[in-house]
């Protein structure tokens, strides 16, 4: 077979994975999920192998103590989340009427220049709207905290992915090494460059971006509980764990925070105090956190990042959002590696 029919089976092999991992995206989360804790755990396996732990003892020590934090932990605040997130949807009916309230002098201003008198109809639509929201926000709150398939479905992530987890990390010296056996050799040298360059800025952005997520986590946790704002906890960690996601995860606890607060306090103090919050974290977030901990090895311009987030989203839901940034920081590896040998090239020199 000639090298361009090879290559062109090639690319028929890998259109037919992608469209097999689109057709399966429902089941992907667990397997997704083991393979990311693998990955963010080899560096301690490695260790613990140099230290004579054999591979096999030391990924089932390090998935265990894994696992036994994370779901002890999740276990433990599963009653509070519950617990807040219900309350939240009961009293937001609540809080949309005093945010009306707040906000009634400035609308009928503007029906009174506009000569519109929709300032009630506004507010009927709005609290009508508002309260359908409440309504299957708390069906969806309880029916998730409760409900059997949902529980079984959470139940069969926490089982499967420990299992992935420990099988690919105990073997994964040696599926490194089976595909490191597959390249032609001519160009295994060329491929092994590429592929350590992409597993730098892979891991580099992992294991940054973690420590950032869990930092802001415990900034907005504390600085908003010492405001006295209610659902702090709820609001901090949905600021900080959704970090990964750029803008997401602040917008969302900003949009709440003020709100609560402007429900909470008549007046402007506690919205001030948020603002002082939230400014003094996202200063923290840009010129501490992500300098020192993830610094700029992702290398995509921020218009990028929001294209391969809201592509992630549209194909594959949440998990595409989960890998979005990563795959894209691979794909700008390629894509330099690319222009690199292009600029070496006979094309490029004879243009």
């Amino acid at each position: 077979m000639s090298a361009s029919k090879n290559q062109w089976v090639l690319v028929g092999v890998l259109a037919a994975m992608a469209a097999f991992l689109y057709e399966v995206k429902g089941i992907l989360l667990p397997f997704v999920a083991g393979l990311m804790l693998a990955y963010f755990l080899n560096p301690l396996a490695t260790r613990l192998e140099k230290k004579h732990i054999s591979r096999g003892l030391g990924s089932g020590l390090l998935i265990l103590s894994f696992f036994v934090l994370f779901v002890g932990g999740f276990l433990s605040t599963l009653p509070f989340l519950k617990s807040e997130l219900t309350r939240l949807a009961i009293a937001l009916p609540g809080y949309g009427n005093t945010l009306y309230m707040t906000f009634a002098p400035w609308i009928d201003k503007i029906a009174t220049l506009t000569n519109d008198g929709s300032a009630a109809s506004l507010y009927e639509s709005f609290h009508e709207q508002l309260s359908n929201i409440a309504t299957w926000s708390l069906r969806v709150i309880v029916g998730l905290l409760t409900n059997t398939l949902a529980l079984a479905n959470l139940i069969s992530l926490v089982v499967l992915t420990p299992v992935v987890a420990f099988y690919v990390l105990r073997d994964w010296p040696l599926m490194i090494q089976h595909l490191e056996n597959l390249l032609p050799r001519s160009k295994a040298s060329t491929v092994k460059t590429l592929f350590s360059r992409v597993n730098t800025v892979l891991a580099g952005y992992v294991r940054g971006q973690t420590l950032v997520c869990l930092s802001l986590a415990l900034y907005y946790c504390v600085a908003l509980s010492l405001v006295g704002l209610n659902y702090s906890l709820t609001i901090g960690l949905v600021a900080g764990l959704f970090a990964f996601v750029p803008y997401f995860g602040f917008l969302v606890a900003v949009c709440a925070a003020f709100g609560v607060a402007l429900t909470q306090h008549p007046g402007w103090m506690m919205p001030g105090c948020l603002a002082v919050v939230f400014g003094i974290g996202q200063l923290i977030e840009s010129y501490f956190l992500v300098p020192r901990l993830v610094g700029d090895r992702i290398g995509l311009h921020p218009v990028w990042i929001i294209f391969a987030l809201l592509a992630g989203g549209v194909l594959f839901g949440f998990v595409g959002l989960l890998f979005a940034l990563p795959v894209s920081a691979a794909v700008g590896v390629f894509v330099r590696f690319g222009v690199e040998a292009y600029k070496k090239s006979t094309l490029y020199k004879k243009a």
